[in-house]
C-alpha cells in the first residue's frame, strides 16, 4: 500500500505537493524538484502524512538530486515518529511504526549556516507500507505541449496523488452498424488524451474536474518517429 508516491521531476507534481508542506520548502521555477532552503537561522520543513494505520510499519524513501552550498551534505536529515535518517545523494530510507492515522515528516539541518544558505533538492518522496508493495513513481515518456487542461493520476488503492499531467478530456463519436436494416448508430465515449507514461489501468485512476474515472478499455499508445508520444485512454466515472 502506498500512502505517498510522488516524482517531483514530473511537470506539475512539485507545485501540486508544495501546499502540503509547511516551513522552508519551496520549488524551482522550472517546476521540477522540491527544494529545502536552510538559511542563516537554520530551517525545517514539515509534511503531514495521512491515511496511516496505527501499529503498521511504513518506510519513507527520499531521493535527493543534489546539495548546494552545503558544508556537509550529511547535516540534512528527515525524521518521523522518533525515527530519523541522514540524507545522502540518491535514496535514503527511514522506517517507522505509525501511532495513529497521521504522522509528521520533518526535514531539518544540523550544521553551521552562519556563512549563508544551503539547499537540498528532492527528486521524489515515497511512503509505503501496510504489507503491500509500493508502486513505482509515474514515468512520463512522451510529450504533448498542445494540451491545455490537466488531470490528476491517483493510486487506485488509497487514492494518493501520483502526478498532475497535461491533458485533453472530451467525447468522441464511434459509428456502429448494428441494426438489421443497415442504419448506423453513434456511441459517445469519453476519452483522456495524455502524454505517454507508464499507465496501469489496475493501479491508476484519473481525476478530472473533481470527478474520479477509471479505464473503460485498453490505453492506446501513439508513437511518432519511433518514440512514445501520447496515450489515449477511454474512461468512465468510478461508481461507488
Amino acid at each position: 500500500m502506498s500512502v505517498v508516491d510522488l516524482d517531483y521531476t514530473v511537470a506539475g507534481v512539485a507545485t501540486a505537493d508544495l501546499p502540503n508542506w509547511s516551513g522552508a520548502m519551496t520549488r524551482l521555477p522550472s517546476d521540477s524538484y522540491l527544494c529545502l532552503r536552510a538559511s542563516v537561522d537554520t530551517a525545517t520543513a514539515t509534511r503531514t502524512l495521512t491515511g496511516l494505520t496505527a501499529d503498521v510499519e511504513y518506510e519513507v524513501a527520499v531521493n535527493v538530486d543534489q546539495f548546494e552550498w552545503a558544508d556537509e551534505p550529511g547535516t540534512f536529515a528527515v525524521a518521523v515518529e522518533g525515527q530519523s535518517v541522514t540524507l545522502a545523494l540518491g535514496t535514503s530510507t527511514v522506517t517507522f511504526t505509525a501511532t495513529g492515522a497521521t504522522a509528521d515528516l520533518v526535514f531539518t539541518i544540523d550544521g553551521d549556516t552562519s556563512w549563508g544558505s544551503a539547499y537540498v533538492y528532492l527528486n521524489s518522496l515515497v511512503v509505503g507500507g501496510g504489507g503491500g508493495p509500493t508502486p513505482g513513481a509515474i514515468v512520463v515518456t512522451g510529450s504533448t505541449s498542445h494540451l491545455h487542461d490537466t488531470v490528476d493520476i491517483v493510486e487506485t488503492d488509497g487514492g494518493a496523488l501520483l502526478a498532475t499531467l497535461p491533458a485533453y478530456v472530451g467525447y468522441t463519436s464511434t459509428a456502429l452498424n448494428t441494426s438489421e436494416d443497415g442504419r448506423t448508430a453513434f456511441v459517445e465515449e469519453l476519452r483522456a488524451l495524455l502524454p505517454a507514461f507508464n499507465y496501469n489501468p489496475a493501479a491508476h485512476r484519473i481525476r478530472w474536474n473533481g470527478t474520479l474515472y477509471q479505464s473503460d478499455g485498453p490505453g492506446m499508445l501513439r508513437r511518432v518517429r519511433g518514440r512514445d508520444h501520447h496515450l489515449t485512454v477511454p474512461i468512465k466515472a468510478v461508481a461507488g
